[in-house]
Formats: structure tokens, sequence, C-alpha cells
């Protein structure tokens, strides 16, 4: 049986932390991890709050980008309390943020090896994401999304 969720879900792969604050740390809770998928050939950066979830140089993570939890199966970006009583696409994993697409752009527009950039805010948490267009280029523009994450 087909996931009921696989239409909502923009992103699912593997990523393995290459860097911590890279470029040192700006805020006492906060830190900037870069990533590589295993599946994509994609780069992240991404903001996460380290005193809810520490995440560990070289270690891989499950991360997926949805536009919903799954709660009533459709794209609301609303979660209701009834929501938080069932079973949800939430509960598999131990970091849930929601956030919005704000920005997407080509690195080098133009030129045939260009890759896509997809920048997204949770809550003044930053996410940028590059990659090729063909494993980017189902994410819509000012959608909603849920990112969720999970040691592996």
């Amino acid at each position: 049986m087909q996931d009921p969720l696989t239409k909502f879900k923009l992103l699912a792969d593997t990523f393995r932390v290459t860097d911590i604050n890279k470029e040192g740390r700006f805020f006492n809770k906060v830190s900037r991890i870069e990533a590589v998928s295993q599946l994509n050939n994609l780069q992240m950066s991404l903001d996460v709050n380290f005193v809810i979830y520490p995440m560990e140089k070289n270690e891989y993570y499950e991360i997926h980008i949805s536009t919903t939890l799954g709660g009533d199966m459709t794209n609301s970006p609303f979660f209701s309390e009834e929501d938080f009583e069932r079973t949800n696409y939430m509960d598999e994993f131990d970091y849930v943020v929601h956030g919005k697409i704000f920005k997407i752009y080509q690195d080098k527009p133009g030129n045939p090896s260009s890759e896509l950039c997809v920048v997204a805010s949770f809550g003044g948490l930053l996410m940028n994401l590059k990659g090729p267009a063909s494993s980017l280029k189902g994410f819509p523009h000012d959608a909603r999304i849920f990112l969720l994450i999970k040691k592996i």
C-alpha cells in the first residue's frame, strides 16, 4: 500500500552532518549545521535549536520536508488540537518545525550546471537547500512547510 502522505512530501532523504557552526556561533541556543544528502545530491545549511535537538558532526539524519503532517490528510498548514490526539507523520520524528519557503532561485542563472536553491524560515531559523533542479523542482514558492528530523 502506498503511503498516503507521498503527494505532500517535498523531500525525504538521509543527510550526513559535515560541519557545525563553520563560521562561528552567533546565537546561544542555535547552531548552524552543514549537511549533504545521500540520495539527491543536495547540500543543506540549517539553523537548529541545539538546546532542544543537539546534532553531531558526521552523524546521519533522516530529513523530510512536507506540506502537511497528515492529521486529516489535507494540505492544510494548520494543526488543530484534535490532530495532536491522532497518530500522524510527526510521531516518527524527533525534531519538527513549521515554516515558510520565501525564496527559490538558480545559483548561476543561464549556466547549464546551475543548481536550484530553496530558502525557508522556521520562525527565524533558516534553511538553505541547494541541489539539482530535478530534485527541488517540486518545492512551491511561498509554501508553508514542515521540516522533520530524526537520527538514524
